[in-house]
């Protein structure tokens, strides 16, 4: 079978440049490309499977989440690439804030990250979603990972609503896709478990760049989130519009 067709674009470009210049510890970065990644990501397409979705039926976060592990496991190579900036700004985030204690909505294959579980001076807690369980069944179970002395602890989705842990976290990590609802109850919730002095960095909040390109996301729940965080007093927000987007909050000491 012929091989798809692909232009290289100004992204694809540019993202390269981001491998080639760049020195991280661990060479297969965030796991995007290797065989651990493939494994993981066709046993999670399995899962959701068994599930049966109505792929007809559109609803806020259910679709595009059957999409992204679609596009996991048969990644384009421009979309491929993409990834490299995404994972290099995790990566530095974790790297070069300090932190303690971290609160993580999503549990990415990231070997950056599993160096922070097995290190005694760090504590990770993950809320108990759909993407934990992903991570406690098929990337856990890898033998490699497995061999590790990782430590990680778990709370609910309603720990972080009830105010449970109210100022514990001093870094927090979550896609925006965790946060969208009717109302602001989840962006409430972890603004409140973030320490005063806490840093909280949400990934993806330009939509795959479509509230940089096209005029109608101005009026989208991504921007209508990240408005609502403008008015809240006590913190700073920035918004770094590179790929994926970078929203990230520094709450005041």
């Amino acid at each position: 079978m012929a091989a798809p067709h692909f232009a290289v674009t100004e992204m694809f470009k540019k993202d390269l440049a981001a491998v080639n210049l760049s020195k991280v510890e661990h060479e297969d970065i965030d796991f995007h490309s290797n065989a651990r990644r493939q494994d993981s990501t066709s046993q999670t397409k399995a899962l959701l499977d068994t599930f049966n979705f109505d792929r007809r039926a559109i609803a806020i976060g259910v679709d595009p989440y059957l999409e992204l592990w679609d596009s996991y496991d048969n990644p384009h190579p421009e979309w491929a690439a993409w990834l490299w900036s995404h994972g290099l700004m995790r990566r530095m985030m974790l790297a070069t804030t300090p932190w303690a204690t971290m609160l993580s909505a999503y549990c990415d294959p990231s070997q950056s990250l599993l160096d922070h579980l097995a290190d005694p001076a760090k504590t990770v807690t993950y809320v108990n979603n759909l993407d934990f369980a992903v991570f406690e069944r098929f990337i856990k179970s890898d033998a490699e990972i497995d061999a590790q002395d990782l430590s990680y602890s778990v709370i609910d989705t309603q720990d972080v609503l009830d105010g449970s842990h109210s100022g514990e976290y001093d870094f927090i990590e979550c896609s925006i896709g965790n946060l969208l609802s009717p109302t602001m109850a989840f962006v409430d919730g972890y603004l409140d478990a973030l320490a005063p002095g806490g840093t909280w960095m949400i990934t993806n909040t330009s939509g795959y760049r479509k509230i940089y390109t096209e005029r109608y996301y101005s009026l989208h729940h991504y921007v209508r989130h990240q408005k609502y965080l403008q008015n809240q007093a006590g913190i700073s927000v920035f918004h770094i519009p590179i790929d994926l987007g970078y929203t990230i909050i520094r709450k005041d000491a």
